[in-house]
């Protein structure tokens, strides 16, 4: 992957209802010891493409 494309997809945003960014939380982020999500949508998208 070229650098400019790493650091322009970073960039980009996306836009999740409430009910979509709480099901990522509840189910899908990956979360640290206590339960607590440690990353953003926009990094498990990446991590699963």
């Amino acid at each position: 992957m070229e650098i400019g494309r790493d650091r322009q997809a970073r960039n980009e945003t996306f836009e999740l209802s409430e009910n979509a960014v709480a099901v990522l939380k509840k189910r899908y982020l990956k979360k640290n010891e206590q339960g607590e999500a440690i990353e953003e949508p926009i990094d498990m998208f990446r991590r699963v493409a």
